[in-house]
């Protein structure tokens, strides 16, 4: 699922993301088909865009956490979360996962932020399907 809500829409400040959801085992290219129990990393690009981007990206600290819901038998629930600091008007989340038993999983990314520990409106989500499956 494309980054929710849309990048322009709103002239002042969106969120949004230029690479999507991307799952990857380590030292490997991204991949959405894993074995079970092998560990990975769910990465989230958040770009700051609109006239006021430069202003909350000196301050606004943004908060990624992964969630995984079976599509079908398995796991649900929260994978983990990275917490980046200013500044920047892109920053990436990178989530380092543990492994997840055999199963369909949709893996969704939040992104929050906060400025001076005040929570914004300014918030996103993109999601992306991955498989873990035996012999992967």
């Amino acid at each position: 699922m494309p980054f929710q809500p849309p990048a322009g829409s709103n002239p002042f400040i969106t969120l949004s993301s230029p690479t999507g959801v991307l799952v990857a085992s380590i030292g490997l290219p991204p991949t959405n088909v894993f074995a079970p129990g092998t560990p990975f990393t769910v990465s989230l690009t958040a770009t700051l865009a609109g006239v006021l981007a430069p202003a909350l990206g000196a301050t606004a600290t943004f908060t990624f956490s992964a969630n995984a819901e079976a599509i079908g038998v398995g796991f649900e629930g929260p994978l983990g979360s990275a917490v980046v600091p200013p500044p920047g008007v892109s920053r990436t989340g990178n989530i380092p996962v543990a492994g997840l038993p055999a199963g369909t999983y949709m893996v969704t990314v939040a992104v929050t932020s906060t400025n001076g520990g005040v929570p914004t409106a300014l918030s996103g989500f993109e999601s992306t399907m991955i498989t873990v499956q035996p012999g992967a």
